[in-house]
């Protein structure tokens, strides 16, 4: 699957899941595993726990870069997330 407004050349990759959990944590691991995300995993050791100040240091997980940070924090507080800003998940991958 390729999106319709992919630049020449790139390449795109589509995994599917059994499971909508498989996919948090796939998202997580990536997070914290992946050198674009550095700032946001320095952000939270130093102690940040706000969703909508976090998604600020994903600007680089999609092409659509600040744009996509803001549709996350217009997620984020239409949907009064905040709430979670203290939630974790599990450190192993889902059974």
């Amino acid at each position: 699957m390729k999106p319709a407004k992919a630049a020449s050349g790139t390449r795109h990759e589509v995994k599917a899941y059994d499971r909508l959990v498989e996919s948090v944590w796939d998202y997580a691991r990536n997070l914290n595993t992946n050198a674009a995300y550095r700032a946001l995993r320095n952000a939270r050791a130093r102690g940040e726990r706000s969703g909508v100040a976090l998604a600020g240091h994903l600007n680089r997980y999609s092409e659509r870069g600040m744009e996509y940070v803001e549709l996350l924090r217009d997620i984020i507080r239409h949907n009064d997330l905040a709430a979670l800003d203290d939630a974790k998940i599990a450190n192993r991958p889902p059974r």
